[in-house]
């Protein structure tokens, strides 16, 4: 029998098993049934209360020492999502990477259970013990996710919701998990992305404090991003070796395979004491991979010009206005002529612009599509900024904030002033949509009804 023959068979026999306590819903996902083969295994009995395991004062204490920083950036992170979901019915919670409760905070509404239910500060929830839930059983995929009434393993669970989330250390190693829990009647569509934004929040402030030896770099496609969760992290060491990496920027490096020991320069073109050199400008920089793809970059940390590193040093209205700033260097503003189609096409842009016409740019990547688009820019004569933005690099549940603004603290990673948003910042000037297309359904209605 193969493989995926016996685990087919081994989710019949659970389901079979279940019977009348499955959802009426329909069927779990995959990797709920795998979770319950995983716990059938481990020999825990669905029908019985899950075991109430609490640790004791002093291992709590020594637990909590053993992942300080972690839980220093944690608990951060758990207060700002308690002030957003205040009213909801909810209950967070920190936990380390065995599982172990060390931080709650519960909604007044929110009852923290009892018995075998019960989510209390101390507490074993890894799945080996309480079965599939959403804390113990992210910990063992090691991915973000979401364990709802009857998809937990123990009965006794079916009221709860849960989505939680690991926390990996610059090393890519689980150190924790943070998670939020409620009651499967007030679950909410968006916990997912909140806990998901919160753990990469606490990721990059792990990575910034275990690498705060090293020079740090944020990168991203589009300037206007680079002090948000999109950004990627790199951290280098003297010679100019990759140490440690975030994953976004392994996502946008994905065709180089960046692993720690790569060499700046197998992964950008140029040496790394060329790096070194233009930092000295204190400015934000372009960089282009091996690939082709150009990025900008930041310098966030280095051990020998902490100043360099501070945030602080951005513009007091944001960065909305920085983007501004940057897009007027991103590319030289005036386009090659020489060729005759290029030429034409030029000439057309400008005789739209003169008729206030619409303007639809079409092709492939590389083709200079946003030169054209800023060279109308310029023939229009307006005073406003030209802002671009790549729709594609945009995280999806950070794409309505970015582009229409938000005022301070409205989610987790908001900066305190708040945002206009990259379209009230293009007021008076011209707004580029790139990547239309890469955008999810519901998100393109959102910015149709803009339109």
């Amino acid at each position: 029998m193969t493989l995926m023959a016996e685990r087919r068979l081994a989710h019949a026999d659970l389901l079979r098993a279940r019977g009348v306590a499955l959802s009426p819903d329909g069927l779990p996902p995959a990797e709920i049934l795998d979770s319950w083969a995983r716990c059938q295994q481990a020999g825990l009995d669905f029908a019985a209360p899950a075991p109430l395991v609490v640790v004791g004062a002093a291992e709590l204490a020594r637990r909590r020492e053993q992942t300080a920083v972690a839980r220093r950036l944690a608990q951060a992170e758990l207060e700002t999502l308690a002030q957003q979901i205040a009213g909801s019915d909810f209950l967070l919670a920190f936990a380390d990477r065995d599982g172990v409760i060390l931080d709650c905070y519960a909604d007044n509404r929110f009852a923290a259970g009892s018995g075998d239910a019960a989510i209390v500060v101390g507490r074993n929830w890894s799945e080996s013990l309480c079965g599939t839930n959403g804390l113990g059983t992210a910990l063992a995929l090691g991915r973000p996710t979401s364990v709802s009434g009857p998809d937990h393993y123990f009965l006794g669970l079916g009221d709860l919701s849960c989505c939680a989330a690991p926390v990996r250390d610059a090393r890519g190693e689980v150190v924790g998990v943070l998670d939020a829990s409620s009651h499967f009647d007030s679950r909410q569509r968006h916990t997912q992305a909140l806990v998901q934004m919160a753990a990469t929040h606490v990721e990059n402030g792990l990575l910034l404090h275990q690498m705060r030896e090293h020079l740090v770099l944020a990168m991203h496609p589009r300037p206007e991003f680079l002090r948000t969760l999109s950004a990627g992290l790199l951290a280098f060491d003297a010679a100019g070796a990759l140490v440690a990496l975030n994953a976004r920027a392994s996502q946008m490096l994905q065709g180089l395979a960046p692993s720690p020991g790569s060499s700046f320069d197998t992964l950008f073109g140029e040496p790394f004491s060329g790096l070194l050199a233009r930092l000295q400008l204190g400015t934000d920089l372009r960089l282009r991979d091996r690939l082709g793809s150009v990025l900008s970059a930041r310098c966030v940390s280095h051990p020998t010009a902490p100043a360099a590193a501070s945030p602080a040093r951005a513009p007091a209205d944001g960065g909305a206005a920085r983007a501004g700033e940057s897009l007027r260097w991103a590319v030289d503003p005036t386009p090659l002529t020489a060729d005759p189609t290029v030429a034409e096409a030029c000439r057309m842009v400008e005789a739209a612009v003169r008729l206030k016409a619409p303007i639809l740019i079409q092709g492939e990547t590389g083709t200079g599509k946003e030169l054209l688009a800023r060279h109308a820019h310029r023939a229009s004569g307006r005073r406003g900024a030209f802002v671009a933005v790549n729709c594609g690099a945009l995280p999806a549940e950070l794409f309505e904030a970015e582009l229409f603004g938000y005022v301070g603290g409205s989610f987790t990673g908001a900066r305190r002033e708040g945002s206009v948003g990259l379209i009230a910042s293009a007021d008076g000037g011209t707004l580029l949509l790139d990547e239309v297309r890469e955008l999810p359904l519901r998100l393109q209605a959102a910015l149709l009804r803009f339109l």
